[in-house]
């Protein structure tokens, strides 16, 4: 189900132009463990990919720029906040924010094609969460 319903967006995405991204949202990031698995889930179809990788600890966030570098052969854009990299036949763009999880869903000027958040469930009070997903779910 998870696939198919990635491989609609990734359609979408394509349908909307060149320019256009697969917006996602990594809440609790972390390392970055989860980067990997969601560009395998996304599939073969080359797409652009616009990652938001929030997490509460700024250093594990700088330890996971530092992985990006060093694995992934990422670059740092411009804005010096912004990491390139091609992974699985994507072209990813990953922005780290070390704040609270739920400031991102709170941000109704921006919508994700898939929230990720396998890293955190056991660490936070789940019934605010939930309500913010709920919020942010367009489908």
């Amino acid at each position: 189900e998870l696939r198919r319903q990635l491989a609609s967006e990734v359609k979408s995405v394509h349908a909307a132009g060149p320019d256009s991204f697969l917006h996602v949202l990594d809440l609790g990031a972390g390392m970055l463990s989860m980067l990997p698995v969601m560009a395998e889930l996304v599939g073969g179809t080359p797409v652009r990919i616009r990652y938001v990788a929030v997490d509460g600890d700024a250093s594990i966030l700088q330890a996971a720029a530092e992985r990006l570098r060093v694995e992934f052969q990422a670059e740092l854009l411009e804005d010096g906040r912004t990491w390139r990299l091609d992974l699985r036949n994507h072209h990813i763009e990953v922005e780290f924010r070390a704040e609270d999880v739920l400031n991102p869903l709170a941000d109704a000027s921006r919508s994700y094609h898939l929230i990720i958040g396998c890293s955190i469930l056991d660490l936070i009070d789940l019934p605010p969460v939930a309500a913010a997903l709920k919020a942010n779910h367009s489908g």
